[in-house]
């Protein structure tokens, strides 16, 4: 524990190991103008409860034999400030000196240092009437677990791996073991929060960081205890190594538990049990971001356009009037058409933070005049009450076209010469593809246009229930569980009335894929040899990915071939990941119960797109099934029933489809 040296600035207070005084402070305050005049002051986190800076100190480091600062020219040591703003209850409470929340995380490192635990190392703690702030040692070549397993450890070499794979569940097992042994309960316990400093031929050395969260017990953790941290650890590791692992790093863990005596049979039981509750834990994890894309935070914004404010408006790019001409001639309206027919209209936007309003406004300034040439009659009054005046009036309203037609261009005349294919779809909308900077990069994208007609498709798309809205929100799912899709960067909603008419989906355009038949059409023409090993890993890897989705408890009742894309250079033998991804994301839904009756029909509509394809065997229907099932945890004794219930449904969706003459893609 430090002999704390207090020191009182002209607005703070503060207490400081002796040793670090004259290096930190200058005066009765720290050196911040000194650090800001050197370069060597950083911002590494900012948020609006915690702001943590770096600063890079040259020529001096601390001695751990004589607990003292000396000189020198090679090392140069870093300190992290991690300053937390006083508001609320915790503005109050600091100020009438009943909580000190930097002490208290100061007390709580130096308690876990005294009893053999590495972590980081506090030297300062101090406030002000706005402010606490705490200061710590840098650990020097030292990484976050998670980004050092996703990054470092697969450049390694496969014997390097084999020899880490079996030490760090052990080196893991004895850190958290011994944390909850000494009473400290880690409410951030996950592998973002342990720091690791890697040597290689040696054992590698782990640090637990976020002292703040941890909270000290008088006693060691129970099981219930000890349970709930292994869970909020666990979490991460579920889906990034092999079930044997996780079971390693239990086993010691129970074994470094020095006041526990448990049965090789209890602790079997307790691994089952652990596992089950992980994953249902890490599913809740899940379902409570899912609000996250249509809220403000760091990855999402939101924003209302209306064209009744100059100030927005100037902002996008100029209006062109352009006309819809299916024989691709350039009209001018000549007057008869000009933004006033959108005055009282308004723009929802549901973007990614990587794209620019300026972006978003060109894509707004077509989808106006698409708009005008599709549904003028849509521009002023919401289609509920043009149905109901029609009734009146004794004329049936105009309906939109159920076909679809090919080739439509939009060419502009206006300051700027614009062409686009539209791509028309009937009554449902149509789409057309362009190029948007997104991140700093030009990206191809597709602008999908949905159509919403009645007054149930206009309130769902309202709730965020309808397909646009619901392919919003799939997109995100699929990402933040690690699924690779085409990259949804915007949703936007036109309104002229209370509810939305029109909604506008941009998605990311791929090019280097080929769908599920067209991967198979370019196999059966290939040599055998490739044709086989290519088959067999592309069978594992799709059978991986659907359990994946199930396990997830996520629904795709659209898995159909022409939704399932494959990379082109996996085909051609350049790459050996497949990179299987999913379009039309309206099909995906997260059911509150995902039965295994939904599952069979998701299988069965994926085996009905490509029932009659040559390339397809018994044996790789059977091979995919097997390794659909172990990837979903379930006994692969039980495939027979798998089989029939899957034919059963196939042989349905067939007659279905032969009944209504629709085609089985």
């Amino acid at each position: 524990m430090h002999d704390w040296l207090h020191v009182v600035g002209p607005n703070s207070e503060w207490h400081v190991a002796p040793q670090w005084h004259r290096v930190l402070f200058n005066g009765g305050d720290l050196r911040w103008q000194q650090w800001k005049t050197q370069g060597c002051l950083e911002i590494i986190k900012q948020a609006p409860h915690r702001l943590i800076y770096r600063v890079s100190l040259p020529h001096t480091m601390l001695s751990s034999d004589s607990n003292t600062v000396a000189d020198s020219d090679e090392a140069h040591p870093d300190i992290y400030i991690k300053c937390y703003p006083l508001t609320g209850l915790r503005w109050w409470s600091e100020t009438w000196h009943l909580s000190y929340k930097t002490q208290a995380e100061c007390h709580k490192a130096l308690f876990l240092r005294q009893q053999g635990l590495p972590t980081v190392e506090p030297i300062a703690f101090g406030r002000n009437n706005n402010q606490v702030w705490i200061v710590t040692l840098g650990l020097a070549q030292t990484v976050p677990l998670d980004k050092w397993l996703s990054t470092t450890f697969l450049q390694l070499p496969s014997a390097e791996q084999r020899r880490i794979r079996l030490l760090l569940p052990k080196l893991l097992a004895r850190l958290i073991a011994l944390m909850h042994q000494v009473g400290a309960f880690h409410h951030d316990l996950h592998a973002g929060n342990i720091l690791i400093r890697y040597h290689p031929q040696a054992s590698p050395e782990l640090y637990i960081t976020d002292t703040h969260a941890i909270t000290l017990h008088a006693k060691p953790l129970s099981w219930r205890q000890a349970r709930h941290n292994l869970i909020l650890f666990g979490r991460w590791f579920l889906e990034r190594c092999r079930p044997t692992d996780r079971r390693r790093f239990f086993h010691h863990y129970i074994r470094y538990r020095t006041d526990w005596h448990v049965s090789r049979c209890q602790e079997r039981k307790y691994t089952r049990h652990l596992e089950s509750v992980t994953w249902r834990s890490l599913l809740r994890f899940y379902c409570r971001r899912e609000d996250r894309p249509w809220q403000n935070n760091r990855y999402f914004y939101t924003r209302r356009l209306t064209y009744d404010d100059p100030q927005k408006i100037s902002l996008a790019s100029p209006r062109h009037l352009l006309n819809l001409s299916p024989t691709g001639s350039s009209e001018n309206l000549g007057g008869k058409y000009t933004n006033k027919d959108l005055d009282g209209s308004i723009w929802d936007i549901w973007a990614v933070a990587g794209i620019s309003l300026s972006q978003l406004y060109r894509i707004i300034e077509t989808a106006t005049f698409v708009l005008h040439n599709l549904d003028r009659d849509q521009l002023n009054t919401p289609s509920v009450w043009r149905r109901l005046f029609s009734f009146i009036n004794g004329c049936p309203p105009r309906s939109p076209s159920r076909t679809a037609s090919n080739g439509t261009t939009i060419t502009g005349t206006a300051n700027q010469h614009i062409s686009l294919n539209w791509q028309d779809r009937g009554r449902r909308g149509g789409f057309w593809e362009t190029e948007l900077i997104i991140d700093g990069q030009p990206m191809p994208v597709i602008v999908k246009a949905f159509r919403l007609r009645g007054l149930r498709q206009r309130l769902a798309e309202l709730l965020h229930l309808g397909p646009a809205s619901r392919s919003w929100t799939n997109a995100f799912r699929l990402t933040d569980r690690g699924f690779a899709t085409a990259r949804t960067v915007a949703l936007l909603h036109w309104r002229s009335g209370w509810l939305p008419s029109w909604a506008f989906l941009i998605c990311e355009k791929l090019y280097a894929y080929w769908d599920l038949h067209q991967a198979l059409d370019f196999l059966q023409n290939q040599d055998k040899s490739h044709q086989v090993s290519v088959l067999s890993t592309l069978i594992h890897h799709l059978a991986q990915f659907f359990g994946r989705i199930h396990r997830h408890g996520l629904s795709y009742r659209d898995a159909k071939s022409a939704h399932i894309l494959v990379a082109k250079d996996y085909l051609y033998g350049r790459v050996p990941d497949p990179d299987i991804r999913i379009l039309d994301l309206v099909g995906l839904s997260r059911p509150l119960l995902l039965t295994r009756g939904r599952r069979v029909r998701n299988l069965a509509r994926l085996q009905v797109s490509l029932h009659d394809h040559p390339l397809l065997s018994r044996t790789d229907r059977l091979r995919f099934l097997k390794a659909y099932l172990r990837a979903t945890g379930e006994h692969t004794s039980t495939w027979k029933w798998w089989w029939r219930q899957i034919a059963h449904w196939s042989r349905r969706k067939i007659v279905r489809n032969e009944r209504l003459a629709r085609p089985l893609t």
